[in-house]
């Protein structure tokens, strides 16, 4: 690895600490998805807990102009989760927790990397289920940016239709949210409720 490179993976090591992987087997277990070949390698896997570890990381990686792939549990179809030209890959299977379940809203706040499996154990309590099922172990987070769909979609909609609101991370770092909890208002007031 170049100098700079050892300056920003030491960078990720300062943040992390032992949940930035650099070693072999992990990089070329995160190369690939459920459908593709190897196609080329990380040069290191993150592993982020928070929405601000996210935020840093990407920060990083748009001021050292690193390419950031973001991994959910590898069952996509897509390819995009390859590492074609190396750089950071963010697998976000560690931050899987569910952060609020509104049962008389019929509405859930999660964290990317949960899988829709694990969600639906969560809402059984409360006789509700997420009905989409794209495939075995499909992270929430994943199933947003493939616009999932799965074999009940006909009757229950694709991701685009059982998702409220969402908080990005933009290439910058900078954080973006996009709508709320509320399905309508018209008081025309901004609540930050998730």
């Amino acid at each position: 690895m170049a100098t700079t490179a050892l300056e920003w993976v030491a960078a990720l090591k300062g943040l992390l600490q032992d949940r930035c992987v650099t070693d072999d087997q992990t990089r070329q277990l995160y190369g690939k998805d459920y459908s593709h070949h190897e196609s080329g390698n990380p040069d290191v896997v993150v592993f982020p807990h928070t929405q601000e570890e996210v935020i840093e990381i990407v920060k990083l990686c748009d001021r050292h102009n690193i390419p950031l792939i973001t991994y959910g549990s590898g069952t996509s179809l897509e390819g995009h989760t390859t590492c074609v030209t190396g750089g950071i890959c963010l697998s976000l299977q560690q931050m899987d927790k569910v952060l609020q379940i509104n049962p008389r809203d019929m509405d859930v706040v999660v964290q990317p990397g949960l899988s829709f499996n694990k969600l639906n154990d969560h809402l059984k309590q409360y006789n509700l289920y997420f009905p989409l099922d794209a495939g075995p172990s499909a992270t929430l987070g994943g199933m947003v940016a493939t616009s999932a769909s799965g074999t009940k979609a006909v009757r229950y909609g694709t991701m685009k239709e059982n998702v409220l609101a969402l908080k990005a991370v933009m290439p910058n770092g900078s954080l973006v949210k996009t709508a709320n909890r509320a399905r309508k208002c018209v008081s025309g007031k901004f609540v930050d409720n998730f």
